[in-house]
């Protein structure tokens, strides 16, 4: 077993299937390299191969420098919560933040309604981008010029990683040896 908070754990099963219970380590709202790599880290650190997780780490970011990947692995996908009108209304107000799913809806040529979803990727480059400043629909992506916000990505996926970092052995410094 594998506790991270209260009601976010991990169980390695006989046969060898995991099951996962918790938002904190099973959110829809990420990405699905990062929903994967989690599945990984947690992975093993159940079978007691911690060693291997900053090789993991290693292989991800690599993969995402490559940029030679399905734009599915990184989109995110969310619904929209409130009508058009209203978030506009809200945003004018002051009463709420932009939001990328609802730009990138905007920017669209289709009506989008309350309920619907929308897939998008984040372009440019800068970890710190704004989401919201430089989504682009999945549709948009093209493979032989990928645009994918490569820093901004290798971030987030550094930020699951020191969350799991508590639970990996600690290097051993120079007063170790």
């Amino acid at each position: 077993m594998f506790a991270y908070k209260t009601k976010n754990y991990a169980l390695l099963e006989y046969g060898g299937r995991i099951i996962i219970k918790g938002s904190g380590l099973r959110s829809r709202g990420m990405e699905p390299f990062l929903r994967e790599f989690t599945r990984d880290v947690i992975e093993l650190l159940l079978t007691g191969e911690t060693g291997k997780v900053v090789p993991l780490y290693e292989l991800y970011v690599t993969r995402l420098r490559s940029r030679c990947l399905d734009v599915a692995w990184i989109a995110r996908s969310e619904t929209l919560n409130e009508p058009m009108e209203r978030y506009l209304e809200k945003l004018r107000s002051g009463a709420r933040n932009h939001a990328a799913a609802f730009e990138v809806a905007l920017a669209s040529n289709r009506s989008y309604r309350t309920g619907d979803h929308v897939s998008y990727y984040i372009s440019g480059s800068g970890k710190d981008a704004a989401a919201y400043e430089q989504c682009l629909p999945v549709s948009a992506f093209n493979p032989a010029r990928p645009d994918i916000n490569v820093p901004y990505y290798i971030e987030k996926l550094r930020h699951v990683k020191k969350r799991f970092e508590q639970f990996l052995p600690q290097e051993p410094t120079l007063f170790d040896l």
